[in-house]
């Protein structure tokens, strides 16, 4: 198993707890979704500096023009997307769904960073793709489909 494939399926695991205690703690101790997002995000930003910290990646955290555009990207799209995400977790009759829905952003991202490595291979580093990438992005998209229609 290569690297960053271990390290997804890590990812994968260790971001099972939070979505499942979303819904949880909604009901059980009237803790809103945006109120958990927010604790959340707190704890993995101390976790995550920490963890620069200490692999001496701290002059990383300096303010600069590009950390900047992140931080505006946070405050705009990745608030909007955390919240939506948050809310449809607590309410979903599953929250399984709504991952599998928002995980689609899998796709465009694969089609995206094709497209931009070819026009602007001078930002983007280069990518590939298969045809067997191919078709497991768009059985990811079939899946959607089929959860998005379920009447």
């Amino acid at each position: 198993m290569t690297d960053w494939l271990a390290k997804a399926f890590i990812a994968m695991l260790f971001l099972i707890p939070v979505f499942v205690a979303t819904p949880i703690l909604q009901k059980s101790f009237g803790i809103r979704p945006e109120a958990t997002l927010v604790w959340w995000f707190f704890g993995v930003v101390v976790g995550v500096a920490c963890w620069l910290y200490s692999d001496g990646g701290a002059k990383e955290l300096a303010p600069s023009t590009p950390t900047w555009i992140v931080c505006l990207l946070g405050l705009t799209t990745g608030t909007v997307a955390n919240i939506c995400l948050f809310q449809s977790l607590a309410t979903a009759p599953n929250p399984g769904l709504t991952l599998a829905i928002v995980n689609a952003n899998s796709v465009a991202a694969y089609f995206a960073m094709v497209l931009l490595a070819l026009l602007l291979p001078r930002y983007f580093v280069a990518t590939t793709w298969s045809w067997q990438d191919l078709i497991g992005v768009l059985l990811v998209t079939a899946g959607i489909a089929l959860i998005s229609i379920k009447k």
